[in-house]
């Protein structure tokens, strides 16, 4: 019998087999918009903004937060958009705006700290052309595009800005949204972005490119892409690479900064609460905790990595559960996160078998 013991919460009752748990996450993008345009003949307003891009608005305000826009396009067409408003996914708990000296990449604005910033580009200038129409202090209103009480900052940014690279924490989080703003002259930027287990196994999750309406910037343009996470604590950081013409660091791009926005609660922990073997019939029950209504399977392997041909999941078959349900081959808990199955078909146990709790495999 291998003696060991799973980094996660397990429990091991007298028997050669040993219960664990992997990490569920997902990260994929929610929203994608072209939210500035120099083509737009709004770009030009009576607040004093210029046309370099066309002016957007943002709130941190903790009592009226998210973006709005005035002077987009439609992305390949020139058209004008429609004006359009909309609210960050939940409470803002960080964001970092960079913008000021020319060649040093430098924060403007930022609260939270939860979010920095690294560039290889060496040749840049902070151009305070007032794209970027900022509420930290001040509450704006409901409505941004016609707001309350003035502005609390213009000018973030850079322009003949080719490459930034961002780094999120995340660790304290369950759920949130990366919201990245940034922009592109003349070219079609790229942001690819990766959510890492820096301290574990899990493996990484990448969005290879999250300009979804694929537009190339006629002239200076600017963009908004929300990045939805899920993550169970296993992961650690969301890391994205910006290059403002999609290929290095050179491009004459645009960029503003970042918004992280969500759910500011402790992750969901699963966890082994029971496990009985019966040795007479080859069955076993369990008892597991996790997110409420969630879906489960059970993985039988003769290694603690899991992998190859060697792991299996365990067939439930005529299996009844007690609390939550059954449902196929997953176990799917109840309301408070709980589930109880019994006779769980197994056959005889291996010296070498362990067994462990999975959240079903998501698709990015």
């Amino acid at each position: 019998m291998k003696n060991l013991f799973p980094p996660t919460p397990a429990l091991l009752v007298g028997l050669p087999v040993l219960i664990g748990t992997t990490h569920a996450a997902s990260l994929e993008v929610g929203f994608q918009a072209t939210i500035g345009s120099e083509q737009n003949a709004l770009s030009v307003r009576e607040n004093g903004n210029n046309s370099e891009g066309g002016p957007y608005f943002v709130s941190v305000h903790p009592e009226n937060s998210g973006y709005a826009s005035v002077a987009a396009d439609l992305p390949g067409t020139g058209d004008p958009a429609d004006a359009f408003q909309r609210p960050f996914s939940g409470p803002v708990l960080g964001w970092s705006f960079i913008g000021g000296a020319r060649d040093v990449l430098t924060i403007g604005r930022e609260s939270g700290g939860l979010i920095t910033y690294t560039t290889t580009d060496t040749v840049f200038d902070g151009f305070a052309q007032d794209q970027l129409t900022l509420w930290t202090e001040s509450d704006p209103g409901p409505d941004l595009l016609n707001p309350e009480n003035p502005r609390d900052s213009t000018g973030p940014g850079y322009r003949s800005f080719g490459q930034i690279e961002a780094s999120i924490d995340i660790s304290a989080l369950g759920a949130g949204t990366v919201n990245i703003f940034y922009g592109a002259f003349s070219a079609t930027p790229v942001v690819s972005v990766v959510m890492k287990d820096a301290d574990g196994p899990a493996p990484d999750i990448t969005v290879e490119d999250v300009h979804l309406n694929g537009d190339r910037a006629n002239r200076a343009e600017y963009y908004v892409a929300e990045v939805d996470f899920v993550n169970d604590a296993g992961y650690d950081v969301i890391e994205y690479i910006y290059l403002g013409n999609g290929v290095d660091d050179t491009g004459n791009g645009r960029f503003g900064g970042t918004v992280l926005s969500g759910a500011s609660v402790a992750p969901f922990t699963l966890a082994v609460t029971d496990f009985s073997y019966d040795l007479a019939t080859g069955t076993f029950a369990a008892s597991i905790t996790g997110a409420a209504n969630t879906s489960y399977i059970l993985v039988e392997a003769e290694d603690l990595e899991f992998e190859g041909p060697n792991a299996r999941t365990i067939e439930l078959g005529d299996a009844t559960a007690s609390v939550g349900s059954v449902a196929g081959n997953t176990i799917v808990t109840d309301e408070n996160g709980t589930a109880t199955i019994e006779g769980v078909a197994f056959g005889t146990l291996k010296n070498s078998s362990f067994i462990r709790v999975e959240v079903p495999p998501v698709a990015n």
